[in-house]
């Protein structure tokens, strides 16, 4: 009996402090919404922002690495908790077996954390790529423009989409990271043809054949919302990077700057103000899915 009370005195020790602190904070947040008996004057979702699918990505990682980090911390505690369990109460002890175990969970930590690092530093430039390239955009709004941003489809998202009276345009954002500074120009240089993106680190076909599928769903999809032929235009936006064509492009490719004067000069589609304003209606539906607080 007293080895048992020892024992649940040991865990209280260890864990009581984590729960205590989670029970106050939870019981706070209930009692301050009852007493405050508020709810949001808005009646309607919100549109989707720049990024918001990789932005709810971003605070999944977030929560992950916060979860190995307690992880790290509590195990060891409860390997050491029990071992002293074990010598306060005359058991036998075998020191070398925690110290494998902790060190097991310490490096299995260690190799999860590393690698949720690089997923959120990955999910930080893309969000950071696609704020970037929707600031430029917003832009078109002074030549009489609609943008959106974040549109949901069958299989992921469009990162944004532009109506205008030259058509509809789908627009894909690729964050790609650069080598360090002082070396040259051809360091911050992508050269483009009708397939491929040539990186200086490597050759990318992908963005090319997304951009396409994109615009292709987003067709489709307006043509089925709104009863009449459209036909979405494909783009692809590489924040930060010199863009060379080595070939007469098959799609807008540029760095997300000067949309103003660009997109000005290419569109498959002549749009009157009554066809921009039902795409723009349905558009405006299906991003409004941002739920309000």
């Amino acid at each position: 009996m007293t080895s048992l009370v020892l024992l649940l005195e040991m865990m209280a020790l260890i864990l009581g402090p984590v729960f205590l602190l989670a029970g106050i904070v939870l019981t706070w947040r209930y009692w301050d919404k009852r007493r405050r008996k508020t709810r949001s004057p808005l009646s309607e979702d919100l549109l989707r922002a720049p990024g918001e699918s990789l932005w709810h990505q971003f605070r999944k990682t977030d929560d992950k690495l916060n979860e190995a980090f307690m992880f790290v911390f509590l195990l060891p505690a409860l390997f050491i908790g029990f071992w002293g369990y074990q010598s306060a109460s005359g058991l036998s002890t075998q020191p070398w077996l925690y110290v494998l175990v902790t060190l097991i969970i310490v490096f299995w930590a260690a190799r999860r954390l590393m690698k949720l690092t690089k997923e959120r530093d990955k999910l930080r430039l893309g969000y950071d790529a696609e704020r970037a390239v929707a600031q430029n955009l917003n832009e078109l709004l002074r030549d009489g423009y609609s943008v959106f941003h974040d549109l949901p489809t069958d299989t992921g998202n469009i990162d944004h989409v532009v109506v205008g009276p030259n058509g509809v345009f789908a627009v894909e954002t690729k964050g790609r990271s650069k080598t360090p500074r002082g070396q040259g120009k051809e360091a911050v240089k992508v050269a483009v043809t009708t397939t491929e993106l040539r990186f200086p680190h490597g050759v990318e076909t992908q963005p090319i054949e997304q951009a396409k599928r994109q615009a292709k769903w987003l067709s489709k999809w307006l043509t089925s919302a709104t009863g009449m032929s459209v036909e979405a235009a494909p783009a692809l936006a590489l924040p930060g990077w010199f863009v060379e064509h080595k070939e007469r492009p098959s799609m807008l490719v540029f760095n997300g700057k000067n949309p103003r004067t660009l997109f000005a000069k290419v569109g498959n589609q002549r749009l009157g103000e009554q066809e921009i304003t039902q795409i723009c209606h349905q558009l405006r539906q299906h991003c409004s899915s941002v739920e309000r607080l």
